[in-house]
């Protein structure tokens, strides 16, 4: 055995202090500064807490930079979801009674300033967190309801949260994660739960100013997507929804952040454009509350700018136009294929568009049970009357607005001339010299009639006969090849529009005889949207189909123009031109003052259904017309829908104003 004297035990006592020493310096040196960073983190974490930053939305501007949609401060009513026993206390004197809670001091009467304000025994109500009837009356009247219907609200929400809360500890009590069961309290139980979305400033100074009349409420400001220019936008831009979605936060774990998704328009076709990434900010805790002193930042990233290619003003114009109609009215630039203005009627103020959604969900909700039930309640009637539809790009019956495209099928495949005569007699026959009647009928009979007669005064007997011509000959594929040239049965690449309704719109599938030959005059299975029609004209005025764009630019990216050559010789498009051109001169657009402006333009009378007042049609007139005023080469469509007014009366007076608006007067 060693033993060691004194001198020795105060040696290895002094080597250990040095070596004890030394391994405390260096890890002092490791901590302050080899990895400084990282434990001064770690120190701040127990003691800061991370808030969301929300990204601004992308901005949506007009062609002049104007804003349209842009992101606005709103103000949210949200409940604190706890509730509680309250017993019944009653005043001796002038008896006025009240549900107060088991932990809160008893306070005076509020009437008389009495005391005692007594218990009463065997009364119990469960409430929530309200201290007097008359502060909630009050503050339902501030939101234009009903008490009765605030306190639904309230209920609502708070047994949905608890109900889910029960639900989630029942799973968790069996797998005993008692770490889950604290997250999932702090995820649905403490949450505050917005109930009124979008309630005034009144009401919110009211809460705010307040919070002991209100411990139950508080108010949640957060950005709100406004669309600055009402109804001729709404359909276009579109509406963004306003939800909560969870984002990851820097410091581990997960938050609720409120934000902004495109339901509809460009607001959902461009919405990962528009949407930005969220920010973080740490703040430093005392005493467990938050304070104001940042101690690290994460700069949100805010959504790219979206800039359309129409003007404000020229959109009104369009909107203006329609006159209260339901239709729609498509102006484009006939060179590029850039969208001018792009109205549809009715529609909507976009602020109200959840009662607008409500209202006409329930009005379907009562037409389905009323055909249950037997009763003779068209489902389609309410869809067509509904201002939530966008009717700018949903296909529907053509008519003879689509004859100058039969008659360049029919020449490009030599079965006419443009000398040809073709006599009608009012009523169109078969090979076989059978009359067919119904909607094959002319108006009248035209007589003997060449291509140029022809499309100034709309017959139906001479195209019919050209597309029996090219179902004898067995070529009637040529007639739609000869419209996919034109883009029919494609889509045009604008925000609304369903590309598989506007590829079913083009085809002979499931035809019989008759619906073919009709196809000639735009009746039958044919069925194609304004945008659609409107493309189709300019590549008639231009000889290069363009590809429709509404969106001129994303943050720094520009939309180019896209054309692509109509195979089809320059001379007949141009006999087509001319005879458009002599249809506001002498046709059927006669007596509406457009061949002032240099208009090219057909009209049309598609026949829809019978009712018993009369037949409803729908009523297009489609062109062209030149570039004039500082205004490009432009190319047009309009359809009003559902009138018993022929194409020329119902569109013609439309037409007129918006071009004298449209040019400046001239």
């Amino acid at each position: 055995m060693i033993t060691l004297d004194f001198r020795q035990r105060i040696g290895l006592l002094v080597i250990g202090m040095v070596c004890g020493f030394l391994l405390l310096a260096g890890r002092l040196v490791e901590i302050q500064i080899l990895e400084h960073d990282q434990w001064l983190a770690a120190a701040r974490t127990p003691n800061a807490g991370w808030a969301p930053l929300v990204a601004r939305r992308g901005r949506i501007l007009d062609a002049d930079g104007l804003m349209l949609s842009g992101d606005d401060i709103a103000y949210d009513l949200v409940l604190y979801a706890s509730a509680w026993h309250g017993r019944l206390h009653e005043c001796d004197y002038c008896a006025f009674h009240r549900y107060v809670k088991p932990n809160q001091k008893v306070p005076k009467c509020p009437r008389c300033k009495a005391r005692p304000f007594a218990e009463t025994e065997g009364r119990t109500k469960r409430g929530l967190r309200f201290v007097d009837r008359r502060e909630l009356t009050k503050l339902a009247s501030a939101l234009k309801m009903r008490r009765t219907d605030l306190l639904k609200l309230c209920w609502d929400e708070f047994k949905r949260v608890e109900k889910s809360v029960n639900k989630q500890l029942g799973k968790l009590a069996v797998e005993r994660k008692t770490a889950d069961v604290r997250n999932v309290w702090a995820d649905k139980g403490w949450r505050p739960r917005v109930i009124v979305r979008g309630v005034p400033y009144e009401v919110a100074r009211l809460v705010e100013l307040y919070p002991h009349r209100y411990p139950a409420f508080g108010i949640l400001t957060v950005n709100a997507r406004q669309c600055l220019v009402g109804p001729p936008f709404a359909h276009l831009v579109g509406i963004a929804k306003r939800e909560g979605e969870r984002a990851n936060r820097p410091g581990g774990g997960l938050q609720w952040v409120s934000r902004a998704r495109g339901v509809s328009g460009v607001e959902r076709l461009l919405n990962r454009e528009l949407t930005g990434m969220v920010g973080w900010k740490q703040m430093r805790r005392r005493h467990g509350r938050m304070t104001d002193e940042e101690t690290d930042r994460q700069a949100p990233l805010h959504g790219l700018d979206v800039q359309l290619t129409m003007r404000r003003q020229d959109q009104a114009m369009a909107y203006d136009a329609l006159h209260k109609a339901r239709g729609a009215f498509v102006v484009v630039n006939a060179d590029t294929g850039a969208v001018l203005a792009m109205a549809t009627a009715p529609s909507f103020e976009p602020r109200d568009y959840n009662t607008v959604l409500q209202y006409w969900v329930e009005r379907q909700h009562r037409a389905d049970a009323a055909a249950k039930k037997g009763d003779r309640i068209p489902r389609r009637q309410v869809s067509r009357l509904t201002p939530l539809v966008e009717r700018s790009c949903s296909p529907t019956i053509p008519g003879s607005i689509l004859k100058p495209f039969t008659a360049l099928a029919g020449l490009h495949a030599e079965l006419i001339s443009p000398s040809r005569v073709i006599a009608c007699n009012k009523v169109f026959h078969n090979s076989h010299g059978r009359v067919i009647r119904g909607r094959m009928t002319c108006h009248k009979a035209h007589g003997p009639l060449d291509l140029h007669r022809s499309l100034t005064e709309s017959c139906n007997v001479y195209y019919q006969t050209i597309l029996r011509e090219f179902i004898e000959s067995r070529h009637e594929e040529d007639f739609l090849a000869l419209g996919r040239m034109f883009g029919f049965g494609e889509p045009t690449g604008l925000p609304p529009e369903n590309a598989r309704r506007a590829a079913a719109g083009w085809n002979f599938d499931k035809s019989g005889w008759g619906e073919k030959v009709t196809a000639a005059i735009g009746q039958g299975r044919v069925q194609l949207s304004p945008a659609q029609m409107a493309r189709a004209y300019a590549g008639l005025a231009t000889g290069r189909l363009p590809k429709l764009f509404a969106v001129a630019q994303v943050g720094p990216r520009r939309t180019e123009p896209v054309t692509r050559p109509i195979p089809l010789p320059a001379h007949l498009l141009t006999l087509v031109r001319k005879a458009l051109l002599d249809v506001p001169r002498i046709g059927t657009a006669h007596g509406w003052s457009l061949e002032a402006h240099g208009i090219g333009c057909k009209t049309g009378t598609a026949q829809v259904q019978s009712s018993r007042n009369g037949r409803l049609y729908n009523s297009w007139i489609a062109g062209f017309a030149p570039a004039r005023a500082n205004r490009p080469r432009i190319a047009f469509a309009m359809v009003i829908r559902d009138t018993d007014l022929p194409s020329a009366d119902a569109c013609g007076p439309r037409l007129r104003d918006f071009f004298a608006r449209f040019y400046g007067g001239e």
